[in-house]
């Protein structure tokens, strides 16, 4: 890839945004101009930090400098519209952090102003980088695991406690669109039920259930009110099973030789199941930072003009899935067809 150092700005600096910024200082074909905060004290620690940085509480500013050909926003999701809106009609591109909006008309509005002014939208759905996920991805196409029976997901710890979304949409997201790109599909159907136990009006605990059209269940359960810190994906397969496990420190991704297979005899009389055990295998993984891939893939994007890993359609495949869901919570557990929203 030909470098051509690209003029950034980074809008948001509070809990994830100073990750981005220490990514964006570090990258040679990237120039860190621009943060934008409300906070000032916020502001003032980036200042610190980056001192040849410009800041400001106003992202009209950072639209009208004509050195900033992307921004990246992250900010809270119902801001993620007004914001990502103005960015693309001052012709720059925008990577976001997840979900794409909070609304599916959103969505499709930016997906097509994105495609209208020919500029990059990209979705910070970090876990397709993860490089335990893709060698899940990996085991799931060549088709080592066998044929896919189910899946589920666990995405909880204690905190920290968001007081402007639930946490489905804080949390969930991770695991929809992972489930969505390890099966190369995207669930017809979702039923939930959830809890607001501390914050009224604010899911701290679901239980999610969205069946694909191949007839894999995905059960999902995302909480901020839990005593273990897990993020952990296990996948069912006909001749092996897997489990991805982000916490863990040297064990990310476990394959387990383990199947249960129905043998019966010639004339139907007799139907056994046969359990079988075997190894356990870690595999060596590739040592990145899946965050720092997700910038250098949005920069070769930009540079090249091809959609990037984590394109504003895959965005809005995830807001769909969000709002069906969150339509299943209000109604206490009713089940959704995803195609309602398409």
């Amino acid at each position: 890839m030909k470098k051509k150092k690209l003029g950034f700005a980074l809008v948001g600096v509070g809990y994830w945004g100073p990750n981005y910024a220490r990514i964006l200082s570090e990258l040679d074909h990237a120039d860190f101009l621009w943060c934008c905060d409300k906070n000032k004290e916020a502001l003032a620690k980036m200042k610190r930090l980056y001192p040849a940085i410009k800041i400001t509480k106003r992202v009209s500013d950072v639209l009208k400098d004509k050195r900033v050909d992307s921004v990246i926003v992250v900010t809270p999701a119902q801001t993620h519209f007004q914001i990502v809106k103005s960015v693309l009609d001052a012709n720059k591109h925008v990577l976001v952090e997840k979900p794409l909006t909070t609304s599916v008309d959103e969505a499709k509005d930016l997906v097509a102003l994105s495609k209208k002014k020919k500029r990059i939208l990209a979705v910070d759905h970090t876990f397709k980088f993860n490089p335990g996920i893709r060698r899940l991805k990996e085991l799931i196409d060549s088709g080592e695991l066998g044929k896919v029976y189910y899946m589920y997901g666990l995405y909880n710890a204690l905190g920290p406690i968001r007081k402007d979304v639930s946490a489905m949409w804080d949390l969930s997201p991770h695991f929809i669109y992972t489930a969505n790109y390890l099966l190369d599909s995207k669930p017809i159907s979702v039923l939930g039920r959830g809890r607001d136990l501390l914050i009224k009006g604010m899911d701290d605990v679901v239980f999610l259930t969205f069946e694909y059209e191949n007839g894999v269940l995905f059960n999902l359960h995302s909480s901020w009110l839990d005593p273990l810190k897990v993020r952990q994906l296990v996948v069912i397969g006909s001749k092996k099973m897997a489990v991805f496990d982000d916490v863990s420190g040297d064990a990310k991704l476990k394959i387990y030789d383990k199947s249960a297979q129905v043998d019966k005899d010639p004339n139907f009389a007799k139907l056994n199941i046969i359990l079988r055990v075997g190894d356990i295998i870690v595999p060596k993984l590739e040592n990145m930072e899946p965050l720092k891939e997700v910038v250098l893939d949005f920069v070769k994007s930009v540079i090249t003009n091809k959609k990037p890993f984590t394109p504003c359609e895959e965005g809005l495949d995830t807001v769909v899935a969000l709002v069906a869901a969150q339509q299943s919570l209000e109604n206490h557990g009713k089940v959704i067809w995803l195609k309602n929203y398409e």
